[in-house]
């Protein structure tokens, strides 16, 4: 069955394709009871390579055929699936809608698990080049060799010089949703801070050693937080701790074991800009940047992660639309 170009869904369109399963909420979010008559829906996203989309599911009178059915999909799941590309109002955006009620058979019938001889997990995962990626190594390992501060650069290639730790960390995702949401994502994610700390270093009296370790260090941790099977998802580290206290455990036991004589205040400003690059309490950050480097570190990866947003909200945006509504972002983007 050839792939669904997820980026050229229409409006009408009829569907029938494989996609990954690449989120599902919980029992009261995902699946709901509808509101003036007897049955139920459940929301999911699934999605390829070429993109992700919402797929609503309507049931039928007989509320236990979607319970059923929802408890049996899980994230990573390539299933089959039947519907119709329709307009939902309440996203603001094309979704793909599955009905009961303008079908016949059994909710199996609209949606089914996939046969592991029927897909290639390639195709559902989006990911950068494979010369891109061999690029930005190589960008950062540059990037690397120009610390000159001898206890901040030995830090540094205690993981970059890794070819076990390399493997993770060049086809991990930066995220599961948006902001370098691909393989390769959070190697580009982290050369782009870099660049921008790099810059930022030129106009202000920063020091550039440690702002250029902190922003290639920043986001470690997500090397645990997520996993890649057919989808991206969250481990049970990454709900549990998340990436900055986890980026700052693997930052701080490097230096503990690996680095004598590391200067005890240099440790603290290094894991300080970990754990305050988000900047604001609300945004997860367990402390707010407290000196110049760990304030330029958070507008560098804020700066590249929303810029990236913007980009992909465009791109994925329905091609006759000129003003596409971004959930991610609270607003409406410019997409013409």
């Amino acid at each position: 069955m050839s792939m669904i170009d997820v980026k050229s869904l229409q409006k009408g369109q009829s569907i029938e394709g494989i996609f990954a399963v690449r989120s599902k909420d919980g029992k009261d979010e995902g699946l709901r009871d509808y509101s003036n008559k007897q049955g139920r829906f459940f929301v999911i996203t699934v999605g390829n390579r070429t993109g992700d989309i919402t797929l609503k599911y309507w049931g039928g009178s007989d509320p236990e055929g979607p319970s059923r059915l929802f408890a049996s999909l899980d994230v990573g799941d390539i299933i089959h699936v039947k519907g119709q590309c329709t307009y939902d109002s309440y996203t603001k955006g094309l979704v793909i809608s599955v009905n009961e009620e303008t079908r016949y058979g059994s909710p199996e019938e609209f949606i089914k698990k996939a046969d592991a001889g029927e897909y290639d997990l390639k195709d559902f995962l989006p990911a950068l080049p494979e010369e891109r990626i061999k690029a930005l190594a190589a960008e950062l390992k540059g990037l690397v060799k120009s610390v000159e501060e001898p206890h901040l650069k030995g830090l540094l290639e205690g993981f970059f010089e890794d070819p076990r730790f390399m493997a993770v960390f060049e086809r991990a995702p930066g995220a599961k949703r948006r902001h370098h949401n691909y393989v390769g994502g959070l190697l580009e994610h982290t050369v782009n801070v870099a660049r921008l700390c790099d810059t930022l270093s030129r106009f202000y009296p920063l020091d550039r050693d440690l702002l250029l370790t902190g922003a290639l260090l920043h986001d470690l941790g997500k090397t645990q937080e997520y996993s890649l099977k057919a989808s991206i998802d969250v481990t049970d580290e990454g709900r549990f701790i998340g990436h900055l206290p986890l980026t700052a455990a693997m930052v701080g036991r490097k230096i503990d074991e690996e680095a004598p004589g590391f200067p005890e205040r240099l440790k603290l400003k290094v894991l300080h800009m970990i754990l305050s690059h988000h900047g604001e309490l609300e945004y997860g950050s367990p402390k707010e940047p407290a000196f110049p480097e760990a304030v330029a570190l958070f507008h560098a990866d804020y700066m590249d992660s929303q810029v990236k947003n913007a980009f992909q909200e465009a791109d994925e945006a329905p091609p006759d639309e000129d003003w596409h509504y971004s959930r991610t972002m609270s607003r409406f983007l410019y997409t013409g």
